[in-house]
This record gives C-alpha cells, sequence and structure tokens, in this order.
C-alpha cells in the first residue's frame, strides 16, 4: 500500500506524491524539514535480515559515489520491518515516458548522442573498486531534465561483483542479461553492457526487445533468433548500428563489446560510416560485405548482421537418366524399310493433273498397300523385340511362298 501524501515520515520527511512502485519497492517524492530541501525515498518493505544487510552495504556503496549524472544517496534509514534509502530527488521525464508519448522509435543520431551522455556515468560506476554493476539499465530509469544532461537512477539493484556476496535479486526481463537470468555470481560490466544495448534497442524501435530466456530457448531447438533487426523495425537504422546493437545484445557474455566506452565508438563510427546498400560481393565464395565509405577508426571494422549472413544453396535435384533409345532388330530394319511406303493419298491430292496410267491413280492398289502395310507394321509392333522367334517364322513363311510361286512361273 503506498503512502498517501501528506503523510509524515520518520518524524523529518514530508510526503509530496508518490513517484513509482515496483514488485519490491517505491520512490516517493518528499520535503526534508531538517535540511529544508527536496528528497526522494525509496521505501523497501521486507523484514528479510539478508534484503537489511544488502540495503546497508550497498548503501555505503553508492554514498561515496560523486558524479553529476549521478544521483546522491544521503542515508539509509529504518522503522521495524522497512527500510528507506534517502537520495536526490530529480525532477524531469524519463526517456521511457518520451518514448511513450512520441509514439515511435527515435532518430539513430539522437540515440547515438544519448548513449555517449550514458557512458560517462556507466564507466564511472564500472571504474570503482571493486566495479559497480548497475544490473537495472532501462529506459525508465534514465531521467532528463528540464536543463542539463541525463541523470542515471535506481541504484537500489547494484551490486559488487567481485565480493561473491549475492545481493537483491531482481530484474527487468526485457534488458536482462542470460547471466543475469540465471542468477550467477560472476556478473561483470558485460552484463551492463546487454541492459545498454536493449536499451537502446528499445529507444530506435519503440519495441523492447525480445527476452533473453526466449532467444535462448529458440537456439536451444535450433530456430531462427526471434529478435528482429532494428532496422526492419527503423528504416532510418542502417545496418553497421544494426551490427553493434546485436553484438552488445549477444546472449555469450564473452561475444559483446567488452565495456560500455566500446559500444559507444562503435555507435559513433557507424553513425558516421556511410554504407552502401545493397550489399557487394566480396569474394568469389559468395560472401557478403557491408561496404564503408567512411574513414572508420583504428580497430573498428563492419560486416554485415550474423542474420544477414547468406544460407547456403540447397542441394540441386539429380538430373533424370536418359531415357533408353530402342533399338530395332535387322528382321524389323528390313521389313520397315521394304514396306514403309509414303503416303499416297496426300501425294494424290497434291497432283494438278494425274496421269491416267500411274499407281497413284489405282485406287485398288493402293488400299491394298496401305492393308499390307498396316498388317506388317502390326505384327512388328505387337511383337516388339519380346519374341523374335515369331519375326523369323513370318520371314521365312515368305520365303517359301516366293520359293513356290517362282517354281509355278517357271513350271
Amino acid at each position: 500500500m503506498l503512502l498517501q501524501a501528506g503523510t509524515e515520515l520518520l518524524g523529518r520527511y514530508h510526503i509530496v506524491r508518490a513517484i513509482g512502485q515496483g514488485g519490491m519497492s517505491a520512490v516517493y517524492a518528499a520535503f526534508d524539514r531538517q535540511l529544508n530541501t527536496p528528497v526522494a525515498i525509496k521505501h523497501f518493505r521486507n523484514h528479510d535480515p539478508a534484503l537489511h544487510a544488502s540495503l546497508d552495504r550497498e548503501a555505503q556503496i553508492l554514498a561515496r559515489l560523486q558524479h553529476p549524472a549521478l544521483p546522491r544517496v544521503y542515508d539509509i534509514r529504518r522503522d521495524n520491518d522497512d527500510a528507506y534509502l534517502i537520495m536526490d530527488l530529480i525532477e524531469g521525464e524519463t526517456l521511457g515516458t518520451l518514448l511513450t508519448q512520441r509514439g515511435s522509435g527515435f532518430e539513430p543520431a539522437t540515440v547515438v548522442a544519448w548513449a555517449a551522455t550514458l557512458a560517462e556515468p556507466l564507466s564511472y560506476l564500472h571504474q570503482q573498486m571493486p566495479p559497480v554493476i548497475h544490473r537495472d539499465i532501462k529506459p525508465h530509469n534514465v531521467m532528463r531534465p528540464p536543463a542539463g544532461k541525463l541523470i542515471l537512477l535506481d541504484f537500489g539493484l547494484a551490486k559488487q561483483w567481485s565480493t561473491g556476496q549475492q545481493s537483491v535479486i531482481a530484474y527487468t526481463l526485457p534488458y536482462a542479461s542470460l547471466e543475469q537470468i540465471q542468477g550467477t555470481n560472476t556478473l561483470d560490466q558485460r552484463s551492463d553492457v546487454y541492459g545498454f544495448g536493449a536499451t537502446l534497442y528499445h529507444l530506435l524501435t519503440n519495441r523492447e526487445p525480445v527476452d533473453a530466456l526466449t532467444r535462448a530457448s529458440a537456439q536451444i531447438y535450433a530456430n531462427p533468433d526471434p529478435l528482429p533487426l532494428p532496422s526492419s523495425l527503423n528504416n532510418a537504422v542502417t545496418p553497421a548500428l544494426d551490427r553493434v546493437l546485436m553484438d552488445s545484445l549477444a546472449l555469450r557474455a564473452h561475444e559483446r563489446p567488452a565495456s560500455i566506452r566500446d559500444v559507444v565508438t562503435l555507435l559513433q563510427a557507424a553513425q558516421s560510416a556511410t554504407v552502401s546498400v545493397p550489399l557487394v560481393a566480396a569474394n568469389s565464395a559468395g560472401q557478403l560485405t557491408i561496404r564503408v565509405d567512411a574513414q572508420l577508426p583504428d580497430g573498428v571494422s563492419y560486416a554485415p548482421p550474423r542474420r544477414f549472413e547468406p544460407r547456403p544453396a540447397p542441394a540441386s535435384t539429380p538430373a533424370a537418366p536418359p531415357q533408353r533409345q530402342r533399338r530395332w532388330s535387322a528382321a524389323e530394319q528390313m521389313n520397315r524399310a521394304q514396306w514403309s511406303m509414303p503416303s499416297y493419298e496426300r501425294l494424290y491430292e497434291d497432283r494438278a493433273e494425274p496421269k491416267p496410267f500411274s499407281p497413284l491413280n489405282n485406287q485398288q492398289w493402293m488400299v491394298t498397300q496401305q492393308e499390307n502395310n498396316s498388317r506388317m507394321n502390326a505384327i512388328l509392333d505387337d511383337e516388339e523385340l519380346e519374341n523374335p522367334t515369331k519375326v523369323m517364322n513370318v520371314v521365312f513363311i515368305l520365303i517359301i511362298l516366293i520359293v513356290l510361286a517362282a517354281f509355278g512361273i517357271y513350271a
């Protein structure tokens, strides 16, 4: 239950209004009557001794931080089971609110400029001894005051990764790295690189990135990465920016840029580069690369996003084996050569003046020849090559008839 406006807290703080509420805490704008200054109060309701010990440790870490883009932490107070973290009150609108009001992704130049501003406090945190990991970078934790630079908020989830002690277990799923979701104790600045990349992705596309757990599940089952390329959601995003953001959102920590500053360097180089589209072939193997016309910093190179790499062509369908051509026997070739006659009907029609005694004019002769041809072709076609003995029998009978006819003539 939220505290009502006008409530007196700890005999010193006058609650002005509720700013926000999460799963573990609520934040209020209040007025410190003792110091006569506005403050923000983060209220934790939990009786777990481990949580209170974690808050004490984190308050000590945050109290020593001095950076203009980070809110100062003044004190941590307790009242029975409740804990209160007292810090600077930052007025303005969060980038998440501005994105909702806009209704579409911001221009890449604006987002890259914001990234450079946010890199300063984040790099400052990571350079502490031991390093401080924010663990909850998202648009709603970045405040834009009416005048001045962006302010990074919400350090209730920060932890000292080198101590091996688990801090408050909480995260915002679309912006949390896979190792953070798994609850590992070996978080380092690359976990913040993931949240940083997820925040920039959201600001460019007006869509929260697909969470790391869903993407990991798709990878396990050999399915495509369900995270769309930023350029597919915002036409102003170049393939070079695609590559930097997708590398920052790599599921494996060692595949991400090593630091926030590295991400910003790559973003600025990608933003200033002129990328030629469509892609051009780089070699005879068919691998594609992006041609960058602008001069890039040393050590910075670009290739197309992994999702654009061409897939191997499917195996070609083997050609059908050639059909076997029929081979005619010697007897068939002899009989077809002897008996296959041209179409005399067509020849007869084409003749303008047929001769009176030409065989072409003798219809009975023509019919007889056609019948003989049809019978012989039927015999040959029916039998094919399967039974050559019958063909030889026909030939033998013809020979006997010829011999008998010859004897009859001479007799």
